[in-house]
């Protein structure tokens, strides 16, 4: 089986993308897997709970609030990822919207992600993984665009976000491409299909 990772900060278009290739047909026999953002999740306890200084969007850089949200959001997405595992296996080809480099990248922004590299250690390793980078300035609009009132979605956390991936990515030694989604769609679609071939020939 082949998998494709699609990966990037919050609002950088990773779900358009990957509800683009669903809809182009161009991956036979594929799943695309979404996330499951559960309503009894870790992280919905943890910001339930767990004490913060400030109840907006600078607890998210501040690492005693990131710490324990960074291994919730981990453990919720292994969770989304057991629950349609059985289902995964039957296809010839997975497209992940978000993955587990995400919460890695979230994790490496307050602590060392040596010991977290043993939780998914038995994952699917990405045959291809797609970093979608809309560009930083580019969000404000995006998030007003889509009327979003996520606590999490700040420009500053978005920047320091975007960097922990690249330096999560080098840390693991994981190659990956980046697709320009700044300008025109038309220019992501053929920067996406194009980068997706290969894995079209061996499927």
């Amino acid at each position: 089986m082949k998998s494709i990772a699609i990966c990037g900060v919050d609002g950088s278009g990773k779900s358009t993308i990957v509800n683009m290739l669903e809809q182009s047909g161009l991956l036979n026999n594929a799943f695309y897997f979404r996330r499951t953002k559960y309503l009894d999740g870790n992280l919905e306890l943890l910001k339930r709970y767990l004490p913060r200084k400030y109840r907006d969007a600078r607890d998210w850089k501040d690492s005693s609030f990131g710490k324990s949200v960074g291994l919730g959001i981990l453990m919720d997405f292994l969770r989304c990822y057991d629950e349609q595992l059985s289902t995964i296996e039957k296809y010839d080809c997975v497209v992940f919207d978000r993955y587990i480099f995400c919460y890695l990248a979230y994790i490496n922004l307050f602590q060392d992600i040596k010991d977290f590299k043993k939780l998914t250690a038995n994952c699917i390793r990405p045959n291809l993984i797609l970093y979608i980078d809309a560009g930083i300035s580019n969000l404000e609009q995006r998030y007003s665009e889509r009327c979003s009132n996520e606590e999490d979605e700040d420009l500053e956390l978005m920047e320091m976000f975007d960097m922990s991936y690249r330096r999560t990515f080098d840390v693991l030694g994981q190659e990956y491409s980046i697709i320009d989604n700044s300008g025109s769609f038309s220019s992501t679609k053929e920067q996406v299909f194009g980068a997706v071939q290969s894995i079209v020939e061996k499927v």
